[in-house]
């Protein structure tokens, strides 16, 4: 791992530790950080709820990225409990694809440790096709 994927790691586990806030919502198991193409890092969050809408920590990270002016992902990382990490899974690649045509070169850091662009995840997503 390299120290731009070593930060982010650093970052994601930091956040990352199950928090239950009421018998309906619990917080942080799983956090997540993104390096932004300027050189910024987001983390953010999961939450659950009982309702089941709650929101994955790349998404929230992905969020506090858009919430603070910036569009576009260089690489991006998940952890779960004792700073395992793991995949996105295919709501937050879907958003990630969503960002713009670049998206396809966000760097992912697997649960195997190695490396994939969003690209070699989805390589067939619906958004590449013609308008036909």
């Amino acid at each position: 791992m390299d120290k731009e994927w070593e930060k982010l790691y650093v970052e994601a586990c930091r956040l990352q530790g199950e928090k239950k806030l009421s018998k309906y919502m619990k917080v942080g198991s799983v956090a997540a950080a993104i390096l932004t193409t300027n050189g910024n890092i987001y983390s953010g969050d999961s939450f659950a709820n009982s309702c089941a809408v709650g929101l994955c920590a790349e998404r929230n990270a992905i969020g506090t990225m858009l919430t603070n002016g910036e569009t576009e992902i260089s690489r991006i990382i998940a952890v779960k409990d004792n700073g395992r990490i793991i995949n996105p899974c295919g709501v937050c690649q879907e958003c990630m694809c969503q960002l713009g045509a670049y998206s396809k070169n966000i760097k992912i850091m697997m649960s195997n440790h190695e490396v994939r662009t969003l690209s070699e995840l989805i390589n067939e997503w619906w958004g590449n096709q013609s308008d036909e």
